[in-house]
């Protein structure tokens, strides 16, 4: 089974009763190594598109970290708004949402940017 840690409603387990599981920690990714990954994929996906639009990519890559950092810092999960749960699927929601873009609806860096709200809006809100 899993389960995350107690709060927002999820109940603290007992010893008594962990003693039964065997207990795996992940560790969160650390920042670079998020951005290298998502850069990477971003990159790949851009260079097909004209220099202006790909220049931008890395740029949108780190927006998008430290927006996923603030929204999982700021915005913690209550027994009210237990939906309030953010985790790599978000950001990659984002990623996958602007490589669905063609190459005539990105035409310019500005157009790369609208998709980037328009997904961010749609996967943070």
């Amino acid at each position: 089974a899993a389960m995350g840690p107690p709060g927002a409603g999820r109940p603290y387990l007992t010893g008594r009763y962990q003693r039964h599981y065997s207990l795996i920690f992940v560790t969160p990714f650390a920042t670079e190594s998020l951005s290298r990954i998502f850069t990477t994929i971003m990159q790949w996906f851009l260079g097909r598109f004209p220099g202006a639009v790909s220049g931008i990519g890395t740029n949108l890559v780190k927006a998008t970290i430290e927006l996923y950092d603030s929204m999982a810092a700021e915005m913690r999960p209550t027994p009210a708004k237990s939906h309030y749960t953010f985790n790599l699927r978000d950001i990659s929601k984002v990623m996958n949402g602007i490589g669905l873009c063609q190459k005539p609806s990105l035409q310019s860096a500005d157009d790369l940017m609208k998709c980037w709200a328009h997904e961010v809006n749609r996967v943070f809100k």
